[in-house]
């Protein structure tokens, strides 16, 4: 296959900057999708599918979890463009390689090509203290550097929360995302590696980055959206297509700079090449909106009472942008953090209930955090009074059911529910707990949320859900949805709401009141969060 010209061009820009520039290479960023392929995925646990893949891995405990990935180090994929690409990196054509692959194939392949490994420096977060990577990554004497920022599977550093998303620690976030700002070659799709994206978004420094590809992005690929964001034409610096492999864009690359360093030329070649995809809306980047934290709400009730927590213990009066058909609430900055807020409808499906608002949200604003705040109604009427704020440490869906009969011969309805059971973000649960401490307000309840369609009004009902899950602390039909997208999209999110009634049939019964006293707790708290800790 005759090289593109993009990527010829590349090979001149590198082959320039070796020359001229010895001690500032590219750095090179190569992404999970690279080694977790659907055929591997396929081969681990019968499906390509990444939700399946994902609850397979979860059936197991830390040990044989490593056991079971120890597949992708057995793995011969990418062996010839990892050999081309050990020996650009021998010859000085990149230095510092991020990566969020687990798999030692790059390491193996330096060693294989003669590289000491003492002049090999891997550092892993998972394993080695995170003001040393920081040191390590600041020296200016330093030699080949490889960053596995989701951990090594060889040495016994994967991260417990493996495969679900990652989120760089903000110890070492700033110096990362700095490494990601400079001249850069990412391979692979970012889908999976959404703490990467964020990294880039944290500053819009007019670099190179290369976007490498095995198919042509999509017309929503959020890279693509980050280098129109930043004036550049992504024709220009995506290589792209199904005859761009690993293997082929190291093997070309190496081939093409050999090339260039026996015939040097000081003309530089056209970028023409064209890649074929849908196109994406356009905005303007004086247009594109950023947000760190998302708050969601529904009711108005709700919504009033965010945007009053936010002028009162704040300061900021909301401003309203409009993108598409959704209005968002742009808060400000608070404790350092840029803070929207967006409202669904009730319920998680329909076109503007939590599933599709939330989904849209995100693509539109690119948060970190999205966090559902409002009322629900309790479940443990002894223990909890009306106001009483529910923090979601784990959510059930209850509408997919089994509903069975059984086998006693009286046809009694057994129901098993089917819905997940999903832990929330370990972050936002931790900055939760350590609000708590100087919270001078209601009682917060962290515990089991129930999560569904129904707006539910009926003792029986009640009741039979709580036999479903005994340990619930209340109910809402929201955060389904909510939970849903957030996985989907590899970002943390928490359910927070406070009690309004007891789903008892008597729920009209001072109903203005105790819906605002409700929304108003569980505003306040979400508002003590956001000051008192840091979410990003």
């Amino acid at each position: 296959m005759e090289p593109a010209q993009i990527l010829t061009h590349l090979a001149r820009i590198l082959s320039l900057r070796r020359q001229e520039q010895p001690n500032q290479p590219y750095h090179l960023l190569l992404t999970s999708t690279l080694s977790l392929t659907p055929q591997v995925q396929r081969q681990i646990s019968s499906s390509e599918r990444w939700n399946d893949f994902r609850h397979y891995m979860h059936q197991f405990g830390r040990m044989d979890r490593m056991l079971t990935l120890k597949i992708l180090e057995q793995s011969n994929q990418h062996t010839s463009g990892y050999q081309s690409l050990a020996r650009l990196i021998l010859q000085g054509y990149f230095s510092t390689i991020l990566t969020t692959n687990i798999d030692s194939h790059l390491e193996q392949a330096l060693i294989q090509e003669g590289l000491s490994t003492h002049n090999l420096q891997l550092l892993i977060p998972d394993r080695d203290k995170d003001d040393y990577i920081v040191q390590e990554l600041e020296r200016r004497d330093k030699g080949i550097q490889i960053v596995k920022l989701h951990g090594s599977l060889h040495d016994q550093a994967v991260p417990e929360s493996f495969p679900d998303f990652f989120e760089i620690r903000q110890t070492l976030r700033e110096s990362i995302a700095r490494y990601l700002q400079q001249d850069i070659i990412i391979v692979g799709s970012l889908e999976q590696d959404m703490d990467i994206l964020r990294a880039l978004s944290m500053y819009t420094r007019q670099n190179s980055t290369y976007y490498v590809l095995d198919h042509p992005p999509a017309g929503d690929d959020q890279l693509v959206a980050l280098l129109e964001a930043r004036g550049k034409n992504p024709d220009t610096y995506t290589i792209a297509g199904e005859a761009i492999t690993f293997d082929s864009f190291f093997n070309t690359l190496e081939d093409l700079l050999a090339n260039q360093d026996a015939n040097p030329r000081t003309e530089t070649v056209s970028t023409t090449y064209k890649i074929k995809r849908p196109a994406p809306i356009k905005a303007s980047s004086e247009d594109r909106l950023k947000a760190d934290i998302l708050l969601v709400t529904v009711t108005e009730t709700e919504t009033l009472a965010v945007l009053v927590a936010v002028k009162e213990q704040v300061g900021t009066v909301y401003q309203r942008k409009f993108r598409n058909n959704q209005t968002y609430y742009d808060l400000g900055l608070i404790n350092g953090a840029q803070v929207f807020l967006v409202r669904s409808t009730m319920g998680s499906g329909g076109p503007d209930g939590s599933t599709l608002t939330i989904n849209e949200a995100i693509g539109a604003l690119q948060p970190s955090a999205v966090i559902m705040v409002g009322i629900a109604f309790g479940l443990q009427e002894r223990k909890q009074q009306i106001g009483d704020i529910l923090v979601s440490q784990k959510l059930r869906g209850y509408e997919m059911q089994r509903y069975g009969t059984s086998k006693d011969g009286l046809q009694t309805p057994v129901i098993i529910p089917r819905g997940d059971l999903v832990p929330a973000s370990p972050m936002l649960l931790d900055r939760v707990e350590s609000g708590k401490l100087d919270w001078p307000g209601a009682p917060v309840h962290s515990g089991v949320i129930l999560s569904g369609e129904k707006l539910v009004d009926n003792k029986s009902l009640r009741d039979q859900l709580l036999q479903l899950e005994p340990e619930a602390i209340g109910g809402e039909m929201e955060g389904e949805g909510l939970y849903a997208v957030a996985y989907r999209n590899r970002i943390h999110w928490l359910l927070v709401k406070a009690i309004c009634d007891w789903a008892d049939g008597n729920k009209a019964r001072g109903k203005d009141k105790k819906q605002k006293l409700a929304a108003k707790n569980a505003a306040d708290f979400i508002l003590h969060i956001l000051q008192k800790t840091r979410l990003i």
